[in-house]
């Protein structure tokens, strides 16, 4: 058997041992006061036939005698109840029974409340003849003494087997909070996991392309280059710190996405024409980092760097309700790898991302229309995941 639990039984109750001696005291408190109020009723009654002072005297004694031992009963009833579930309590708690199926939990604790209904029946029964004597003896085969200590029994099994219902009851309850938080937790950690993994991934996909651009310049022109090396730096520093927030204003995605067009129209020169329609209501929305500018990226390599001749890429933002849109705009031909549902790798990173963060609220479609294909975000902004990664 374990040497030290691993389950407080006590834990279950608000402000652990404190709590405990509360739901001690009212549960027996309650069982005593019902046992009293009893009593009470059956010794306030007047006897419905008259008796005679002979009568009165012989009765009287005997109706005292069966108060007395009521009253016995019921207080040590409610005392060896005290210290017999406290013992069970401790018990319980080095055996580990917690830790075990709730139908072995069941089966232990009715056995425990047989054996203490058994043992608080043995005392009363032995206090009442020590202290009031006796009772008579029974002419055969009068069973009453039998069927009295059987209906004690009963009555004492009960109220132990409710204590066990509340008692462990508060455990179950708590254990089902407990692994439910467990599960919410690790759920999270595992998207977080994953969303770092994603981010990392996209991080030498951004510096490997934006090198490419820097090296293009070099030679044609050192003061572009220059300029081409500041905006690989923004570049780069938005992609670093993209793992620290989970969700960032759009104005502050826009100003990365200006830094990696800066850079393909010094490579692109006049083949590339950018166009933007941001509302600027949409300015405060919040995206995931580097979202947008994936899917610019994207539209750049698929739409100009593909293409010996000019291109447009557009991207616009508005508001849709209580969702931001976002459309990113370009020139070419929709392949069927990423018209699938998971698309090229940019594309099933981003879609992987807004599923970790928003679930089915959040959407990624990409068609083609006419020799132009858009992708179309929609997220929502009344369902904001915490910002913090």
């Amino acid at each position: 058997m374990p040497s030290s639990p691993s389950i407080d039984p006590q834990a279950a109750f608000p402000r652990g041992r404190s709590g405990y001696w509360i739901f001690q005291a009212v549960f027996w408190l309650v069982i005593f006061s019902f046992t009293g109020l009893g009593i009470l009723s059956a010794s306030s009654g007047e006897p419905a036939i008259p008796l005679t002072p002979g009568q009165e005297a012989v009765f009287g004694k005997l109706l005292r005698a069966t108060i007395l031992q009521a009253w016995l009963d019921a207080g040590t009833g409610v005392l060896l109840g005290v210290g017999l579930t406290h013992a069970l309590m401790g018990y319980s708690r080095r055996r580990d029974w917690l830790a075990g199926s709730m139908p072995a939990l069941a089966g232990k604790s009715l056995t425990a409340c047989a054996l203490m209904a058994l043992g608080v029946t043995v005392v009363q029964l032995t206090l009442s003849a020590l202290l009031i004597g006796p009772p008579a003896a029974p002419a055969p085969p009068d069973w009453s003494f039998f069927w009295g200590a059987l209906g004690r029994w009963l009555e004492h099994a009960l109220e132990f087997a409710g204590w066990c219902a509340l008692f462990y009851g508060f455990h179950a309850a708590a254990r089902l909070t407990r692994l439910r938080i467990q599960q919410f937790q690790q759920e999270a950690a595992a998207k977080d996991a994953r969303l770092e993994a994603i981010q990392a991934q996209l991080n030498p996909h951004f510096l490997f392309n934006s090198l490419n651009t820097v090296r293009g310049l070099i030679d044609e022109d050192p003061a572009r280059a220059r300029d081409a090396v500041t905006a690989l730096a923004h570049v780069l520093r938005a992609s670093l710190q993209s793992t620290q927030h989970r969700l960032i204003p759009l104005a502050e995605e826009l100003s990365t996405v200006e830094a990696h067009l800066s850079l393909e129209l010094a490579r692109h020169g006049d083949r590339l024409t950018v166009v933007r329609e941001i509302a600027p209501e949409t300015l405060t929305d919040r995206v995931p980092p580097l979202l947008v500018q994936t899917l610019v990226e994207n539209a750049v390599k698929h739409g100009i760097g593909e293409h010996p001749g000019a291109g447009r890429v557009r991207y616009a933002a508005r508001r849709e309700g209580d969702q931001l849109v976002l459309l990113i705009q370009n020139e070419g031909v929709l392949r069927p790898r990423a018209a699938g549902p998971g698309g090229g790798l940019g594309l099933t990173h981003a879609r992987e991302r807004l599923q970790l963060l928003y679930g089915p609220a959040a959407l990624l479609t990409l068609e083609e229309n006419a020799g132009q294909v858009t992708a179309q975000v929609r997220i929502p902004q009344n369902q904001q995941p915490s910002e913090d990664a």
